[in-house]
């Protein structure tokens, strides 16, 4: 992969994070984004699911497959257990009731209401990435990836669009798995680019307008027919590959230095994002007057902190971030390697 390429990753990564940082904000709506992050956040996770599966099985064969599959329990799994236990007990300090939480009720919501809610990204992912040994043979083969992803796309929708509510009453999970579903086409298409169209994620100049004039055109068409559940999905699944070819890869090629250090924080930011708000905005409370000026101080002074907090933790607790990140930044303790 080319250093523009993984520097255009890089900060599509930040920039659709950033949206649902906002998304997560009140200050949204002060700032009238709200109708722009309601669409662009769905969006950066269908980017999320669909550049994690590229990187899953970009590189796969049939003598890594297994091993790059349970290699995901660590980067993913490590890091949705230790945030999904701060935040319990950062609402056990603050909250009684959920000192009298039950074992079952603890486990339930651990797995499939996380206490830190944007974990739920976190854990589909894991489901997607332990499966993906199975998904190999399938994609690889052209043929068989063509008619799987059709197939898993029908599937999907009937499963959660046509008979959604149906799904939802006749079982206990039907609710998690509507929710869930619609991002797995996403995920093995990223596979299918990887193993078939590997060259589409170079964008040459002449490519662009096109595409650059299609993406405001899906963000309006999502904004004027999301009610159409089909077609929003469908909306939903196209724009990670609209965005992706609307720029050029040379727009990436320099500031290599400026854009990791504003972009290495980006796993930390949606992990951590929804504390940071409501830390701030008990301690703005009552100092700032007027809506707009409380949420918006509130929303900028937590994207600070956490750039603040992750630095800090890169120097001080270098062991600590490689586990709250799941070995993305820090120090991971089983190799004494910085990452």
């Amino acid at each position: 992969m080319s250093k523009a390429i993984s520097n255009k990753i890089k900060i599509y990564n930040l920039i659709l994070i950033l949206w649902i940082f906002l998304y997560h904000s009140d200050a949204k709506y002060h700032l009238r984004l709200n109708y722009l992050t309601d669409i662009l956040g769905p969006c950066g996770l269908s980017f999320f699911f669909m550049i994690s599966g590229y990187f899953m099985f970009k590189g796969m064969n049939k003598d890594n497959a297994i091993k790059r599959s349970l290699k995901r329990i660590k980067t993913l799994f490590v890091p949705y257990t230790f945030w999904n236990l701060v935040f319990f007990l950062f609402f056990a300090v603050n909250d009684i009731s959920f000192r009298q939480i039950g074992l079952k009720t603890f486990l339930f919501r651990f797995f499939f209401q996380p206490f830190n809610d944007v974990l739920w990204y976190l854990f589909t992912l894991l489901i997607f990435s332990l499966i993906a040994f199975i998904l190999y043979p399938v994609l690889k083969n052209r043929l068989s990836a063509i008619v799987f992803m059709l197939l898993l796309i029908v599937a999907v929708i009937l499963v959660t669009m046509v008979f959604g509510e149906k799904t939802v009453d006749s079982m206990k999970l039907g609710w998690w798995l509507v929710k869930i579903l619609p991002y797995i086409p996403m995920y093995c298409f990223g596979g299918v680019i990887a193993f078939h169209l590997d060259g589409f994620m170079s964008v040459n100049v002449k490519n662009i307008p096109l595409f650059l004039i299609a993406s405001p055109v899906l963000v309006l068409l999502k904004y004027k027919f999301d009610h159409i559940v089909i077609l929003g999905w469908a909306l939903l699944f196209l724009s990670p590959i609209i965005f992706w070819l609307a720029l050029p890869d040379k727009m990436f090629e320099k500031g290599e230095k400026m854009i990791g250090m504003l972009c290495e924080p980006s796993f930390f930011i949606y992990e951590v994002q929804l504390m940071a708000f409501w830390i701030w905005q008990n301690l703005l409370y009552g100092r700032i007057h007027g809506a707009k000026a409380y949420e918006t101080t509130a929303c900028i002074f937590a994207l600070i902190s956490i750039y603040l907090v992750f630095y800090l933790s890169k120097l001080l607790l270098p062991h600590l971030l490689a586990i709250a990140t799941g070995f993305r930044s820090g120090k991971d303790f089983t190799r004494g390697k910085e990452r």
